[in-house]
């Protein structure tokens, strides 16, 4: 029986590690998602993080696993606080 070794994710190469851009690319992202993020990214570049924030929190019900949605509703409530 061959025994296995531990791998330390410093032992990884970055090609061998994922991306986020590469998680989110493989969801599929439903038309009323996709309003949301416009919406949210709207009212964010025109700093407004009180309108921006209940925009985002709806993403993230939708969409839990994102983690692009879930960072982008940390930094808004970062903004709002």
């Amino acid at each position: 029986m061959e025994e296995k070794s531990e791998v330390s994710l410093l032992d990884l190469e970055p090609k061998d590690v994922p991306r986020s851009e590469d998680t989110f690319s493989l969801q599929s992202v439903t038309e009323e998602e996709a309003v949301l993020g416009r919406d949210a990214t709207k009212a964010f570049m025109n700093e407004d993080y009180h309108e921006c924030l209940p925009i985002l929190q709806q993403l993230a019900e939708k969409r839990p696993n994102d983690a692009r949605v879930l960072t982008n509703l940390a930094v808004c409530k970062f903004y709002a606080a």
